[in-house]
Formats: structure tokens, sequence, C-alpha cells
């Protein structure tokens, strides 16, 4: 590149005088012997460790391997998902697996960079530049990448110690296996589907590793990330209420990382795989809706509020039968640095005191879990509106108005944002004429129509999944209750006819 003196460079210029400078560098490590590199490990493209991004693919015949076809459900339309921000989710599919292919990790031959390549390990945003096959902390060989949000990117990578506690995955030239989720003693030992006894095989403990931007606001935020879930797991040492296990957290080249438990995909994966157009089975969300409220209130006890509550957040072990609350970056404790936003928690799963700039709870996670639910099981997002005003117009049409004490009460409540001051809703719609916005005052909002009707048909009247269905609409009607204060409380939500017994 042509030397410009103290001209700024571009961005593009700065990757690419970086580029330049990697690749010298490496070859000059590799000749000398500084560097091990497996041969197994593909080079990078142009050296940007992104550029050998392919498509996950996962064995759509585990449906049918599953009892009791229980993810199959009943047939809806599917809608994408949206937010307000970029997500964090550990098993985000927007960057699909860049997998090391055919690596041995028992060969002892890991990509470790030098210290001369300080300078390259970031991108110009500050996220770690991943290199499949990447030997990280001396410990952990980097196999693929997972995702990348706005806090940090995510790889799934081998643990190498004698001492790993991740998931052990046996396997064979590729034969299909079963994994243990969390090395729970009904789990200990993974057989191959094909009944062999795992004789030969190679044993490996997989982990997610989530390795935070080098940001000093991120490092920070992931700081009380790793305090939160130390709190969570301490309070549940046998790791049986359903919130993903942080097995340790580490620095590596001026990023804070930090190492889960191995779970191979979400609910949102899960019902794009399995759901899409039909929705989840009623056993398959009765059983997940147990799970998932056991995390809720695990975090209640613990007094820490999630805050993003949606399928994305929710893992989802090799069995499709566990599921577990994850992602606790923008989590809060209850009554520390509880900012009134009507911007917190994801759009469609953002609870109505959130929208009216009311104080709020471990409540909004209660909401967001049944927004989540529905959504499992039809298909269909409950609320999909496009601004705040769209999405409290959709709550009360379902629901009912808002009660005037909380509208009084709301910061944002009477403003041209909601409501007037006769308390009655003004909608924000664009002229069909003139394509200007405006505001169109409604005194009756709703509601309009119920739970009940919007999920009848969905099973067979006189079976059992017809029963189940009536128990889970009332136990979603609570909910879904738009004051927090009357909204049901996970204790309470356990002991529900839906789950109670289960």
């Amino acid at each position: 590149m042509e030397d410009r003196g103290n001209e700024e460079l571009t961005e593009d210029e700065v990757i690419q005088q970086r580029a330049a400078k990697r690749q010298k560098l490496m070859q000059d490590l590799k000749l000398k012997g500084i560097v091990g590199i497996n041969n197994s490990v593909q080079s990078e493209n142009n050296n940007d460790p992104e550029s050998n991004i392919q498509e996950h693919s996962t064995d759509n015949n585990v449906l049918a391997q599953t009892d009791n076809n229980v993810l199959s459900g009943p047939q809806q339309d599917m809608q994408a998902s949206d937010s307000d921000s970029d997500s964090d989710d550990m098993f985000d599919n927007e960057e699909a697996d860049v997998e090391v292919k055919n690596s041995n990790p028992n060969s002892g031959k890991h990509l470790q960079l030098h210290e001369s390549m300080l300078d390259n390990w970031d991108d110009v945003e500050g996220y770690y530049r991943i290199i499949p096959g990447e030997l990280i902390d001396d410990r952990y060989q980097v196999m693929s990448t997972l995702g990348r949000g706005v806090f940090a990117a995510v790889v799934r990578a081998i643990d190498l110690s004698n001492n790993g506690s991740g998931e052990t995955q046996v396997g064979d030239n590729g034969g299909a296996t079963t994994a243990s989720a969390g090395g729970r003693k009904d789990r200990s030992t993974a057989t191959a589907k094909n009944g062999s006894t795992g004789k030969n095989k190679v044993e490996t403990n997989l982990v997610a590793i989530k390795i935070i931007r080098n940001n000093e606001t991120m490092t920070k935020a992931g700081l009380k990330e790793v305090e939160m879930l130390e709190k969570l797991n301490a309070r549940d040492p046998k790791h049986v209420r359903n919130v993903v296990r942080l097995l340790r957290s580490f620095e590596h080249k001026n990023h804070l990382c930090l190492v889960f438990e191995n779970l191979n995909s979400n609910l949102r994966e899960i019902l794009k795989k399995f759901g899409r157009d039909i929705g989840l089975n009623i056993q398959a969300i009765r059983q997940y809706s147990k799970q998932m409220i056991q995390g809720l209130d695990l975090l209640r006890e613990c007094e820490i509020i999630h805050a993003d509550i949606k399928p994305d957040n929710i893992l989802v072990d090799d069995s499709k039968t566990v599921v577990k609350i994850a992602d606790l970056g923008s989590a809060l404790e209850y009554n520390t640095d509880m900012e009134v936003t009507s911007y917190l928690v994801s759009r469609f799963y953002r609870a109505p005191e959130l929208l009216l700039g009311l104080d709020y709870d471990f409540a909004i996670d209660m909401w967001s879990l049944g927004c989540s639910l529905y959504e499992l099981y039809t298909g269909k997002i409950l609320f999909p509106g496009q601004t705040n005003n769209q999405m409290l117009k959709l709550m009360m049409e379902l629901k009912g108005k808002v009660n005037h004490r909380m509208i009084r009460k709301g910061k944002f409540s009477l403003s041209k944002d909601y409501f007037n001051g006769d308390m009655d809703f003004i909608s924000h719609e664009t002229d069909k004429v003139t394509g200007e916005p405006v505001g169109k005052v409604i005194k009756d909002v709703g509601p309009k129509e119920s739970l009940k009707l919007k999920l009848r048909g969905m099973e067979t009247p006189g079976t059992e999944e017809y029963v189940l269905l009536e128990q889970f609409v009332d136990l979603l009607d609570r909910m879904l209750a738009l004051d927090p204060s009357k909204r049901i409380k996970p204790q309470e939500a356990l002991t529900h006819p839906f789950l109670d017994g289960f």
C-alpha cells in the first residue's frame, strides 16, 4: 500500500494494512517454527477470520427420533423475530459455524499467535479476530464460530485439559452421536446412536466461550454478568434449575472470556427447524414451560432480572428435552441501577410497564416468557408491533385498556406517545392520502379478542391435548396480565394445573 505519511487511513485501508502485516508475520513465524499449525485448519481467506463462514446444517432426522414426536404441533404461519437492537445470542444463526475440519485434538498441534501480532488480535470494533484451530488460554481449541452480537463473539471449543468439565461427546468418523449434558449422573456416559459402545472413539470436552469485546464498557458489563452467573450457580449447586452453567472465566489477549457448558441450539432454531408453519406440540410446550419457569424462579430468588427473555436466549440440549435460560448480558440486579426506560428488553417481548415508563421488577421476565410460549406454540409472534405505540395498541386489543392508575403513574403515559389528557389512547398511524404521520384518538381500544379465541381450533375437542390447551390458555392469561402486580409469579405458576404434577 502506498505510504501516505501522517494522513489518516480509512477503515478498509487499516484492515488491508493489518492483513498484509499479519500474512508476512505468519509466514515468517511459520518458517521459524514459532507457530504450530494443524494441517487440518484452513488458512484465512484474505486473512479475514469471518470469510470462511459456512452454513451450519442440522440433521433433521432428529425430529423423527424424538419420543412421541414431541416437537410437532399446530399448523400456523411462522413470522420472523425482530428487536430494537442487535442480539448477543449464544447461538445466532446470522453467523453460521466456521468449522475446523478433520481436526484431531490429540495431535498436539494448535495455532498459537506470537506476541508481535498484538495489534492484529482485534478488528476495528474491538471484536477478537477468531481463528479456527487457535489454542486459547493454553487449554481451549477453537472449533467453530457460533455467533456475534453487540457485546461479544461466541465460539465452540474443545477443552483439552484433563479436568475439562464441558460436555463429553463421543464420535466416530462422522457417525451420529448422543452427548451428555452438563455431566449429570444420568447422562454420564455418551453412547453412539448406532448402538456401539464407544470403543476406539475420540472423546472431547465441548464448551462455548463468550469472548467479550475489547472495550472498557463491554468488559465491565461482562464482569457483572460473571458475578450474577456465579451467584446463580452457587444457588443451584446441582444444576437442576435450568439456568446455563458458567464453568469459569479468564482473560485472553485483553478480552474477558466466559466459558459455558455446551448446548447445541436455542428455541429460535428449534422453532425454525421443527416448527416452521406448524408450531411445537403442546406436550413440548408444557415441558419447556416448566423448565423455563423454574429458571425464572431461580433468578427471582437471586434478585436478578434477566431483561431479555425470548426464544433466542433459551438454549436447548442435544436431546431437545432440556432447556436453560442463557445470555445475562442485559440482566439487572433488582433495585440496583434500574433506570426507567422504554427500550429495555427486545421489542416483541417488552412488557407494558416498560412502555409506559413505570417502575418494574421480575414481572417483566414473566411477560416476556408468556410472549415466547405463545410464539413457540403457534409459530406466530404475539405482538408484532413495529413501534412501542403499536405494541401497546396490540396489547390492549387483546387484554383490554391499561388501568388509569398505571397511566397516571407512567413516566411516558400522558404524552403524545400514548394517551391524551382524557386518558384516551393516541394511535400513531399514517394518513392514507398524504402519507404523513397522524395521531388517531381511540376511546374504545379493546379488548377485541382473547387468547382463547386466538387459539381456538388448535387441538381436537375431547382429547388430552385439548384439556392441556385450555390449561395453557389460562396460564398464558395470567402471565400476560397488563398490571404487573396481578401477573402470576414463578412459584404460583409451577403449581398451575398446566404444570402441576408434571
